[in-house]
């Protein structure tokens, strides 16, 4: 497989954030999550193999992983409140 056509990198295009359980979904909750694509999406990106890193990630990413991630999050955020992410 091949890298991503010109066409993604030219259009952002839009996006809608819900939450499959309906309770309300902060700005913050939304940045959080942004932030946390991000910081994954780069470190594939800086891989050779696309796909050996995203099974990599898939394959190693647990509890603590995401435990580690949330802190992260918090941190440089400057958020407190306890964020659950799957």
């Amino acid at each position: 497989m091949g890298g991503l056509g010109n066409n993604w990198h030219k259009v952002l295009g839009s996006v809608l954030v819900i939450r499959q359980d309906k309770k309300p979904l902060t700005p913050h909750h939304v940045e959080a999550s942004v932030m946390f694509c991000e910081s994954k999406a780069s470190v594939m990106a800086d891989d050779d193999n696309p796909n050996h890193a995203l099974l990599n990630f898939i394959l190693e990413y647990d509890e603590q992983k995401q435990d580690e991630a949330r802190l992260e999050i918090e941190a440089e955020s400057g958020w407190k409140e306890k964020l659950t992410l799957t």
